[in-house]
């Protein structure tokens, strides 16, 4: 049954979030401490690319569900956290003219990653089985990320540097309002992908259509965080984030919950297409916004704290939206029992998207309104 079907799409996903580095970006508060020294930044990398190869060779051996959850799942994820928590949190400091544009790079490349591994991994899984595939997997990523811990960079140097987030600073509003949109974005952007395909057959389209609207959906995003990064630059970071997310909220009500109500195709279409070119918004702004909002010396230990809510929005999202979806009986599902999870993203989305209009004018009285901030 597809309600059946939703949910172990919904377990699935939650071993990807793991392997998608959800812990260590839980702990991220943890790390920010070794992010100040070369020397620190390559170990965690080189200790990541370890753990990396080992949970994916280690998968290979798996026989039972837990034994996956956690080779694949904890040992895997946590070394991809390890590699990539320190790289991107690094990297908008070394770009202050074009940080827009320079991360909107770096994340068209991560997209474009997962975008082309799919085909090669079905290949693969065809042609050599899943062992033999996991295996291989292991070899590249142990090849390719130990190239990336040889030439990791230290951050760039600074007068000082805070390595907690002092109470008093804690307590302000910007501060709390950035924590929350850290979380509520997390919560509910990758919903749609992981549970897309699942709202495509209940429109009637068939499984293979599915796997390719969410190919659309990746497709789109990857170059679109370059342009996405570029206007940041023209018309400001915070600018383009809130327009961003103000978009993908009002398309989420209107066209994925009215589209699910009266069953119509094209204002999914739609939607998957403006998700696609916009859901990547968040994740190549962030850094930048944080260095835009609370400076250098406070950026690392307000990004562990900022990651740390990343990490639990990313685990916790989608087998939230599974186990809204659960409530459906067990019968072949139709495009309104989708409602409930629709409304879950859309209410997540309409009070971040509230939350980084206050961030915006309340950094503006603080610091002098700017029109480009």
């Amino acid at each position: 049954m597809l309600a059946n079907e939703a949910r172990n799409r919904a377990g699935v996903a939650a071993i990807g979030s793991l392997g998608g580095g959800s812990i260590t970006s839980i702990f991220g508060f943890m790390l920010t401490p070794a992010l100040r020294s070369k020397r620190s930044v390559k170990l965690l990398v080189i200790a990541g690319t370890l753990l990396y190869g080992l949970g994916l060779g280690t998968a290979a051996a798996s026989t039972r569900y837990w034994h996956l959850l956690l080779t694949q799942g904890v040992i895997a994820g946590v070394g991809n956290g390890l590699v990539q928590y320190p790289l991107a949190t690094i990297a908008p400091e070394y770009f202050s003219g074009r940080s827009g544009k320079a991360m909107g790079l770096i994340t068209a490349a991560s997209g474009l990653g997962g975008l082309t591994y799919a085909p090669i991994i079905r290949m693969m899984l065809k042609n050599l089985g899943t062992r033999k595939t996991l295996g291989l997997l292991s070899l590249i990523n142990l090849s390719t990320c130990g190239t990336i811990a040889y030439f990791a960079q230290p951050p760039r140097k600074v007068k000082a540097r805070c390595a907690t987030v002092p109470w008093k600073f804690a307590k302000e509003p910007v501060f709390i309002l950035t924590i929350f949109v850290n979380l509520l974005s997390t919560l509910a952007i990758n919903i749609p992908m992981a549970l897309g395909p699942d709202f495509s057959r209940a429109l009637g389209y068939s499984a293979g259509i599915g796997a390719l609207l969410l190919a659309v959906n990746n497709g789109i995003g990857s170059p679109s965080r370059i342009a996405i990064g570029h206007i940041a630059d023209k018309i400001g970071h915070q600018n383009t984030l809130f327009v961003a997310m103000a978009i993908i909220t009002l398309t989420t009500w209107i066209l994925w919950l009215v589209g699910a109500m009266i069953g119509t195709k094209c204002m999914w279409l739609t939607f998957i297409i403006i998700h696609g070119l916009l859901g990547g918004a968040f994740s190549t702004l962030c850094g930048n916004v944080t260095v835009q909002l609370f400076g250098h010396e406070m950026y690392f230990a307000s990004a562990g704290i900022f990651s740390c809510a990343r990490g639990v929005g990313y685990l916790a999202g989608v087998p939230i939206a599974g186990a809204i979806l659960g409530d459906v009986k067990d019968r072949d599902a139709i495009p309104q029992d989708f409602g409930g999870m629709i409304v879950y993203v859309g209410s997540l989305l309409l009070i971040c998207t509230a939350c980084i209009l206050a961030v915006r004018i309340l950094d503006g009285r603080k610091k002098g309104w700017k029109l480009i901030a």
